[in-house]
């Protein structure tokens, strides 16, 4: 049976009044009203996990694209959702590319730094003596890297404090300085031994005798201008090591092929998706308009 004129005005007064749903549960249900007979965009979006995209804005997307479309009928509908779909997805493959290339920065950044703690715990490894106890072996790369740098200038920090607290150079002190610096008859090591001679090796350290005074602080100046050589070059090997690093990165810029290679396919895929819908939409509305 019709309804009559007040039924219709009453109807009429109660939806003005209507506020629409309340409660978190009614407003998320009601977001997907739009999309209730869409086939195609009701199961597009990633709707959980950190990956959750904003159904709002999939939602203004196909409402745009019903506006300047204007579809008649359900085959128009589902054909102007495939487009807002295909055109989803599309973005999708403009992220993956993104994190692609950030995935490969950031492991670059990471592997970096492990491989110069690893190279730097071989190289400490390294120095140890030769069984004959006269040789020393000396790991060439340590002035070349900021991390071998780093801790030729801890050797040396340890040394000066040593002499500076028991006025000779130590057993142990002599021993730091020839792994680290090598037992060249001109390096450090050797001029720091004939500055002061290790002591009596069959007599105890408590009998071994301090340094003259102009002795310990020839010895000391000598430890202090190689710190303060190798603390200036230390800025130029970071600076060349971030710029290596830097072009590594630049390399990085794009996706690795396997990756390259799986996004285009996609690209690809949802390119055809995209451009044959738009062509079917065309000719349905084409021929409804008589053209």
């Amino acid at each position: 049976m019709p309804a009559s004129d007040k039924q219709l005005q009453a109807n009429r007064r109660n939806a003005r009044r209507s506020t629409g749903p309340r409660t978190e549960r009614g407003k998320k249900a009601s977001r997907l009203n739009a999309l209730k007979h869409g086939v195609f965009a009701h199961h597009t979006l990633v709707d959980d996990g950190e990956g959750r995209e904003d159904q709002d804005e999939f939602q203004a997307l196909l409402s745009q694209l019903r506006r300047d479309r204007d579809p008649q009928g359900i085959l128009e509908e589902m054909l102007v959702e495939q487009i807002a779909v295909a055109s989803w997805r599309l973005r999708r493959v403009l992220r993956a590319e993104v994190g692609e290339i950030r995935t490969a920065q950031d492991s670059l950044s990471s592997a970096a730094q492990d491989r110069t703690a690893a190279d730097l715990r071989r190289t400490v490894r390294s120095l140890c003596p030769d069984p004959d106890h006269q040789h020393y072996s000396r790991h060439e790369s340590l002035p070349s890297t900021s991390a071998g740098l780093r801790f030729l200038l801890q050797v040396l920090q340890g040394v000066i404090l040593s002499v500076e607290e028991h006025n000779l150079l130590t057993p142990e002190a002599q021993g730091q300085l020839v792994a680290a610096f090598g037992g060249d008859p001109a390096g450090l090591a050797h001029r720091c031994r004939l500055l002061a001679p290790p002591p009596d090796p069959f007599l105890g350290p408590e009998f071994a005798e301090p340094l003259p005074p102009a002795r310990r602080e020839e010895l000391l100046a000598l430890l202090r201008s190689e710190q303060a050589r190798l603390e200036q070059r230390l800025p130029t090997v970071q600076e060349r090591e971030a710029l290596a690093l830097s072009a590594e990165r630049a390399h990085l810029s794009l996706p690795s092929a396997a990756a390259a290679h799986n996004i285009l396919g996609y690209e690809r895929a949802i390119q055809s998706q995209l451009n044959r819908a738009l062509t079917q939409l065309d000719r349905l509305q084409r021929q409804r308009q008589g053209r």
